[in-house]
């Protein structure tokens, strides 16, 4: 038989696996080689003990042949089903697929959950930029005369432009670093969902920190550009 390299260091640390003979049932069988681990079930799990047996010691009325081809995998398969039918025209070929198509099986619930959480963040995405909006826009309401001394007294309408848009800004920011602190201590719990890239990402958080900015400035901005048309002679009116 041939096992995986986990086995052999797990049970022959000392790196003496060939040669040994392992008994199964009732049969001695003698390790022949060691191959590289691979992915059994699914590409996030771990590396498992894994032994390989010949088909005439182990027969079984199923196998997968794996074809290997720089071509489109269509036009194999067809060569592969004319070379099986040549050899013996009752040995029936199905649930022929792509590789491409094995490894979206084997990623279907992690790219589920993708989705949905995916869907989720935009969801919440969409709601913290009405609500950021909404607060900025009653601010500003609720500061009409100060806003209009300040354009009395001298401030231009870049100024009151910059005011708003800034405090805004200080609010997303600390939200944002109160996120990103929030996020940093759940990664663990969605390790088991990723693969081919670590779940503390930098890249990752940088791009969605900076996609959040972008739409805070968008939820500012026109509550901002609402104040520098304050019409100081009407603002300082109000009661």
């Amino acid at each position: 038989m041939i096992i995986n390299e986990t086995m052999a260091g797990r049970y022959w640390p000392g790196g003496d696996a060939l040669g040994r003979r392992i008994k199964l049932t009732k049969d001695w069988l003698e390790i022949v080689g060691i191959a590289k681990d691979v992915k059994n079930r699914s590409l996030s799990e771990a590396p498992q003990p894994f032994l390989y047996l010949p088909l005439l010691q182990d027969y079984r009325s199923n196998m997968i042949l794996v074809a290997r081809t720089p071509t489109e995998p269509q036009q194999v398969s067809k060569s592969v089903r004319a070379v099986v039918a040549a050899l013996d025209p009752g040995i029936p070929i199905f649930d022929v697929k792509t590789l491409e198509e094995h490894v979206g099986v084997s990623l279907y619930l992690q790219r589920m959950a993708a989705t949905l959480l995916s869907i989720f963040g935009l969801l919440a995405l969409s709601l913290a930029a009405i609500g950021l909006y909404g607060v900025m826009a009653y601010s500003v309401s609720q500061r009409t005369r100060e806003l209009g001394i300040r354009v009395s007294v001298g401030a231009e309408r870049h100024d009151i432009f910059k005011l708003i848009l800034g405090q805004g800004l200080a609010m997303s920011v600390v939200g944002l670093l109160a996120g990103l602190v929030a996020a940093l201590a759940v990664t663990r719990l969605t390790a088991n969902l990723l693969y081919g890239v670590s779940a503390t990402d930098p890249v990752t958080f940088i791009v969605i920190a900076l996609l959040l900015l972008c739409v805070t400035l968008l939820a500012c901005y026109f509550p901002a550009r609402r104040a520098t048309k304050v019409d100081p002679i009407i603002a300082l009116r109000i009661e």
